[in-house]
């Protein structure tokens, strides 16, 4: 990555979005934990503190720190179903099973269908 492009990555990325879990710890503590990063956390006498001091927490950190996005080839290029894939070919009996899934599925349908008319007159009663 040149020197440009990675200007420009930083410039693209300044603002980061993070899921903190905020919970009580008993009286006038609060800790304040950023999800995926179990050792980012902190405490704080109130919601505000805790939060104030777990957006510090972060912006130290990753003011030491890079975030990448790295794409790694997998060494094993089928994907896992394919080892599956025509199996049941020469099963006499595979049109068959196609005919009940496609049955079963007109059921749940018509079963679908029916609650959703009986949700519509209730809806329009009131």
């Amino acid at each position: 990555m040149s020197a440009n492009s990675l200007s420009l990555a930083k410039q693209l990325t300044n603002k980061l979005h993070f899921n903190i879990l905020l919970e009580s710890q008993g009286k006038d503590i609060f800790r304040a934990i950023v999800l995926g990063l179990p050792d980012c956390q902190v405490e704080g006498a109130n919601k505000e503190e805790a939060i104030a001091n777990i957006h510090q927490l972060l912006r130290d950190r990753l003011a030491k720190a890079d975030i990448i996005s790295l794409e790694v080839e997998s060494p094993n290029n089928e994907h896992p179903w394919m080892q599956f894939a025509g199996m049941y070919a020469n099963n006499p009996l595979f049109e068959e099973v196609l005919a009940d899934i496609a049955t079963y599925r007109s059921e749940i349908d018509a079963e679908m269908e029916e609650y959703y008319h009986q949700v519509d007159a209730k809806e329009t009663v009131k």
